[in-house]
């Protein structure tokens, strides 16, 4: 099975926080929020070490939409997303 890490404007993408003191105006309602219109807070780092390695096609897809949901209706502003497969 193949595996990959997601790069944001050079940083990688670390995991994710409970962060209820975030709350959306316009939720997408497709399923990434914790209660009540709280998300999670995307966690990214500059050490690979750090970077959440993502399993199967299935589970690099979900975080990549989270990825864009968070780009819309949060406060992520990435100019550059890349996919990079773990050797």
């Amino acid at each position: 099975m193949k595996k990959y890490t997601i790069k944001v404007d050079g940083k990688y993408y670390a995991g994710e926080v409970s962060d209820e003191s975030q709350k959306l105006s316009n939720p997408s309602g497709d399923g990434w929020y914790t209660c009540d219109g709280g998300t999670d807070r995307l966690l990214f780092s500059e050490k690979i070490e750090n970077a959440r390695v993502l399993e199967s096609h299935a589970n690099m897809r979900s975080k990549v939409l989270k990825l864009l949901d968070d780009m819309r209706y949060g406060d992520l502003d990435a100019q550059v997303i890349v996919i990079e497969e773990v050797k």
